[in-house]
């Protein structure tokens, strides 16, 4: 009967050595890719506050629009029935006099004739208000422009509200 050579002990140790160094490479590789994972959810973390901060000069953007619109039934200005958009931007300072972001508007004209009387505000919210932005939010809404409720002479409960808001999210 003929039995395998047996290894020599030596070679043995080699074996359990290059075992042993595979599995720290692997070991080491798996670290390195949860480390760089950590490296990116810290930083989306140290985001958040001026993500938040866009989303409220944002919102800010559009109620300031909806307020100078009720006010004045002549904003927004136009130059002619032709014009489409109106777009106006405005940086927002805290108290010290510091700027904090800006928000920019446009409104989109359209769809302001019969039959469907409606306004499309897109408002943008960027932080900081001057160089390159490090958060920017864009929030679309539609206003109702129609005082009465289509197709009757009621009043429309929903005159000059939002109707239909879209959160486009961070840019």
């Amino acid at each position: 009967m003929l039995f395998p050579p047996r290894l020599a002990p030596s070679s043995r140790k080699g074996f359990t050595l290059m075992l042993s160094l595979s599995l720290m490479l692997v070991l080491l590789l798996l670290g390195l890719a949860f480390l760089y994972r950590r490296q990116a959810q810290y930083r989306a973390a140290a985001a958040a506050p001026w993500q938040a901060q866009a989303r409220a000069l944002c919102q800010a953007g559009l109620e300031d629009c909806r307020l100078k619109w009720q006010k004045d039934p002549d904003f927004p200005p136009r130059s002619s029935e032709d014009q489409q958009y109106f777009n106006y931007s405005e940086e927002l300072k805290d108290d010290s006099g510091l700027a904090i972001g800006r928000f920019a508007v446009t409104v989109d004209f359209r769809l302001a004739a019969q039959p469907y009387k409606l306004a499309r505000v897109t408002s943008v919210g960027i932080v900081p208000a001057s160089g390159a932005p490090v958060a920017q939010h864009k929030i679309m809404v539609e206003f109702d422009l129609s005082d009465v409720v289509r197709g009757t002479s009621d009043p429309n409960p929903k005159y000059f509200q939002y109707i239909n808001w879209k959160d486009l999210g961070n840019l």
